[in-house]
């Protein structure tokens, strides 16, 4: 993934448009179960996109541990991710960004 620049919104795998067409008041939660993610050896990576939407949309909402190594040109982690009560990544207990 050397080549990667952009973690985009495609990577959440939530089409908001569809999501704000159904009248639910539903919470939908994205990667529910995901407790560890590792993002490394990307070194043309320079964004990584929010999830846009003021749906109430919870986004890695058991993550524990997240881990970006050699992303030296990365400049933003999206932490505040989700609208509304219970945003972001409330189980995160490690963070490290080398």
């Amino acid at each position: 993934m050397s080549k990667l620049k952009c973690v985009g919104v495609e990577f959440y795998g939530y089409n908001h448009v569809n999501g704000a067409a159904t009248s639910t008041k539903k919470k939908e939660t994205l990667f529910p179960a995901l407790k560890s993610l590792t993002i490394e050896s990307c070194p043309a990576l320079i964004t990584w996109e929010e999830l846009p939407t003021d749906e109430k949309v919870a986004v890695f909402p058991c993550l524990e541990e997240l881990i970006i190594k050699y992303c030296s040109r990365l400049k933003f982690i999206p932490i505040t991710m989700g609208k509304g009560k219970g945003k972001g990544m409330p189980c995160l207990r490690k963070l490290l960004a080398d």
